[in-house]
């Protein structure tokens, strides 16, 4: 392989993240580093993808509040239609950039497809050294 190998695993949580979002990067980190995938070069898209999922999971507890579909009102407050709510779209736009890092990092079935890790030899039986994506 010609493609440089970082060898740091990712960082422990960044300060800066809020408590909800530590706890998703410390599981998310946790499954990349055990796939072999992630290293400390990639530590900020791990962090925009913990991001994302906690503005998500917000966006989706507003639909399970309020519903998908929101009433349209006129000037006078009357109800002309039904519409598609604000938090459906911005769970929509979430989701799209979301499974964008998620395919980047092998968090799908299809991605893990395109993705060879050595696997760990008898002598050393952590994660897998190295990972590539093939394809």
């Amino acid at each position: 392989m010609r493609e440089p190998q970082p060898t740091s695993d990712l960082p422990m949580t960044p300060r800066w993240m809020d408590k909800p979002t530590k706890e998703v990067y410390r599981q998310v980190s946790a499954m990349l580093t055990d796939m072999g995938v992630a290293k400390r070069p990639d530590v900020h898209a791990v962090c925009r993808y913990c991001r994302l999922w906690i503005r998500w999971r917000n966006a989706d507890v507003q639909i399970q509040r309020l519903g998908e579909v929101q009433p349209m009102k006129d000037k006078t407050g009357k109800v002309v239609c039904l519409g598609i709510g604000a938090f459906t779209k911005l769970e929509k736009s979430l989701s799209a950039d979301m499974l964008k890092l998620e395919r980047e990092f092998g968090m799908t079935p299809a991605a893990r497809a395109r993705i060879q890790v050595d696997l760990p030899t008898a002598k050393h039986e952590g994660p897998a050294f190295r990972s590539k994506i093939v394809g």
